[in-house]
């Protein structure tokens, strides 16, 4: 099983420096940046690490991740299985809670997620009751699409070391229908792990996938599982499998992947036996003489040690950034403490009185800023209605032809696949674009905001006012620039368009789509007008959704708009109230010492010293 040790003695270490910054912090009533290191104090606590899995079907995935976990978690089939993504989490007790779209979610049952998880789709029926079967089923499917994913949780040792776990579905091809993997899950991921199979590895679908979504989207820590070592007769046989995958990645791949073969199979009949379970004759033909056999404990230490170095490094450093930039804050305290010395206490109440009313003032101007700021972002909303109707044209359009070239009598599923690849690239090339876009109005706008901020700063020039020398930090640092919140894609259709297949998300389910397909074969002397139907039923389906699917995409735009405005006025505002804290302190500090200089100044010189140690012990850290 995965241990990271290493990082969780670093993050404990770093959790103590953050709380002893925190205190000097509070020495100095810097309220705004010791409510901020609180934050980071927690945000660290629950950082955790993400190993997204994706394979096609038939690849044995869901073995695979029950074998990982060390138990069945996930009901195993050989149909393919509905498109639900599992959240495998920690947790004290067994608990599985369904997520919807729309933001609620909802505690079920073992038996109820196995319904919703094992639910076949590819099941071929005889035409006799296939009508009467899809029309039961349209209700429970259309509840399926509503489903952003399932959690799970339960108190598994590996996800107690803060690993989650995202099962995603299997699909007959990757590249099809499953923008919202790549978009909220495999972006997001510290490690991508590819399933495939020893007797059939590496298809053209699978290479397709590891090429545009996975390669093509910069994510670049990818594992390699090849399942079915069982399967090979012979170690000559396992190396020429290794080889061919090898050497096919090597085609697409500019740096070497980490490749693995693994019998998922024996490693879950051992680890189920391990765990005390009384195994059944079915499962333990499976049992391998040793777990080494299997090739588990191979791929764990590799990934175990890539989480534990690698991502661990770069999960702590972005803590470890900010703590040094809050000992610079506490150093130009240190630094103006030492220059008000020399002054009375009657002299630093005056500059702070006379200060008050200019840091009013900077506080207005740069709310008149941060208004015309979201003014020029929202008067873009014209440009979103725009281009989300032209895509929204094309998808209708795209759906439309798709279903003209599907013939009479094919399945509801290949319809619905037939729609996915026809719609597939343009929701993706709509939501990129998109992004894209929105990112850079934002940017532009933050950068044009900030160097207006700082015209006004350096116009009131607050500082020349001050005898004291204010601590530098004050005049907006580089966390304040680079604080930008860059859109998503959930941001921009709000779990619509990005959930999957064009046809479910817009409400017209596909299985009412095989229930009208079985209409026509059922009376094939209406085959003409009962085409021309669906064809006019489609349309008048997408364009009554129009209205919703614009109002989504504007309105995440809005929101989006509105929490990067006060996202920056807040900063501002802190920066601000910052400042009069400062010389507050610096009184405080005078009126408690009784003016001696050299009282100060040794309590001055103990923080100093607090500081330098604090700074080698982040240092040692990351060493």
């Amino acid at each position: 099983m995965l241990e990271l040790t290493n990082y969780f003695s670093k993050r404990d270490r770093l959790q103590k420096i953050l709380s002893s910054i925190r205190v000097v912090l509070s020495d100095f009533n810097l309220k705004n940046k010791e409510e901020a290191i609180k934050a980071d104090f927690y945000r660290l606590n629950d950082e955790h690490f993400n190993l997204v899995v994706v394979g096609e079907f038939s690849r044995g995935k869901s073995t695979f991740v029950n074998a990982l976990l060390g138990r069945r978690m996930l009901p195993v089939s050989k149909s393919p299985t509905t498109a639900v993504i599992s959240k495998i989490i920690y947790g004290e007790t067994s608990e599985y809670i369904v997520h919807y779209k729309s933001g609620e979610s909802k505690t079920i049952s073992e038996s109820e997620f196995n319904d919703i998880k094992a639910q076949s789709e590819g099941d071929v029926l005889s035409l006799d009751g296939l009508k009467d079967k899809l029309k039961s089923l349209v209700k429970h499917q259309e509840k399926l699409d509503d489903i952003d994913f399932v959690e799970i949780r339960y108190p598994l040792s590996l996800c107690k070391n803060n690993v989650e776990v995202v099962d995603t579905p299997g699909t007959n091809d990757l590249n099809v229908g499953r923008v919202d993997i790549t978009y909220n899950y495999l972006k997001k991921a510290d490690a991508a792990i590819l399933v495939l199979m020893a007797t059939q590895a590496l298809t053209k679908s699978e290479m397709e996938f590891l090429r545009e979504q996975i390669i093509g989207n910069q994510v670049n820590d990818i594992f390699v599982v090849i399942n079915g070592k069982d399967q090979c007769k012979t170690e000559d046989e396992q190396e020429r499998v290794i080889k061919y995958v090898s050497d096919n990645l090597a085609k697409v791949v500019s740096h070497e992947l980490k490749v693995f073969l693994v019998s998922s199979k024996q490693a879950l009949t051992w680890r189920r036996k391990e765990g005390g379970e009384k195994l059944p004759m079915s499962a333990a033909k499976f049992l391998p003489k040793s777990i080494e056999q299997t090739g588990f404990p191979t791929f764990e230490e590799a990934i175990g040690k890539f989480l534990d170095d690698e991502r661990g490094n770069v999960k702590l450093e972005k803590y470890v950034r900010k703590a040094q930039s809050y000992l610079n804050d506490i150093d130009s305290q240190i630094n103006a403490q030492y220059d008000a010395a020399d002054h009375s206490t009657d002299e630093l109440k005056e500059q702070l009185a006379q200060m008050q009313p200019k840091v009013r003032r900077a506080q207005s101007a740069s709310r008149f800023i941060m208004e015309s700021m979201k003014t020029r972002l929202l008067a873009k909303e014209a440009e979103i209605t725009n281009a989300s109707r032209q895509a929204f044209m094309d998808m209708r359009q795209a759906t439309t032809d798709a279903f003209n070239e599907c013939d009479l009598g094919d399945s509801p599923e290949k319809i619905k696949h037939k729609i996915d690849v026809a719609t597939t690239p343009i929701q993706k090339a709509f939501m990129e674009d998109t992004i894209r876009q929105q990112n850079n109005w934002m940017q532009a706008e933050w950068n044009k905001a900030l160097a207006e901020v700082k015209a006004i700063w350096s116009d009131i020039d607050l500082k020349s006012t001050v005898n004291v020398k204010l601590p530098a930090h004050f005049d907006f640092s580089s966390d304040i620039t680079t604080g930008v919140e860059l859109s998503s894609a959930k941001g921009i259709t709000g779990g619509d368009i990005a959930a999957g297949a064009v046809a479910c998300a817009l409400g017209f389910g596909w299985l009412a789509l095989g229930v009208a397909a079985i209409g026509i074969i059922a009376n094939s002397q209406e085959n003409t007008k009962r085409r021309a139907d669906m064809q006019q039923q489609l349309r008048t389906n997408f364009d009554s959704k129009y209205e919703t699917f614009n109002r989504n995409v504007v309105s995440r735009y809005n929101d989006y708009v509105s929490r990067n405005c006060k996202k920056l006025q807040s900063a501002i505002d802190a920066r601000l109230n910052d400042m009069e804290q400062s010389l507050n302190s610096i009184i405080q500090l005078k009126e408690e010492s009784e003016g001696d200089a050299a009282k100060i100044m040794a309590k001055l010189k103990e923080k100093k010293a607090v500081v330098e140690r604090l700074r080698r012990e982040l240092d040692e850290v990351m060493a």
